[in-house]
């Protein structure tokens, strides 16, 4: 019994030797244009919320009732309006696939590069918009017309701003004196 105790004690020491620990650690500021990642990061929100609303549209010209995602494909191959109303869905859903990454690298990214990182977020909603409105005109391949297919560059470009944070993040996890005002 006194080493179950012993064993114990020795976790709830380390937890509060841990929380101790954990109020010595450097802050993270943030850049002074950061309210313009901020508004990037609210403008993909205002995106898929918008484009969701739009697929109403096509769900009641398709008669395509809750809760089916998507219009039977048999249904989809003799009846156009299922057929656009399912591309329209593909098309949201697309976007919703690299909704989280999108919004992730935009925000750590916008750690060192604030500025490019709202912008790159903001062509990507262009794209994005681009993309689903190219797919629901009930032709799957005009997805890839005008800005829409820039969608992967964009995402790129993104990536290549996570790596540049992440350097910055090391050194700010590693205890390292790290500050943003010269940004």
């Amino acid at each position: 019994v006194s080493t179950q105790s012993t064993g114990k004690k020795r976790i709830e020491n380390n937890i509060f030797k841990n929380i101790r620990t954990m109020q010595d650690l450097n802050p993270i500021v943030l850049p002074g244009n950061y309210g313009y990642v901020l508004a990037g990061v609210t403008a993909t929100a205002l995106t898929v919320t918008l484009l969701n609303f739009r697929i109403s549209k096509f769900r009641k010209a398709a008669n395509v009732e809750y809760p089916a995602l998507y219009a039977d494909d048999a249904e989809a191959r003799k009846d156009k309006a299922k057929f656009t109303f399912n591309c329209a869905q593909r098309g949201v859903a697309n976007l919703m696939e690299t909704y989280l990454q999108t919004t992730l690298f935009t925000l750590i990214g916008g750690l060192t590069l604030p500025r490019v990182a709202a912008g790159l977020c903001g062509a990507y909603c262009v794209g994005a918009i681009a993309f689903a409105v190219g797919y629901s005109s009930g032709e799957p391949l005009a997805r890839y017309k005008s800005f829409g297919g820039a969608g992967v560059l964009v995402r790129v470009a993104l990536l290549g701003s996570l790596i540049t944070a992440g350097n910055t993040l090391f050194y700010v996890l590693t205890n390292t004196a790290v500050s943003y005002t010269h940004l």
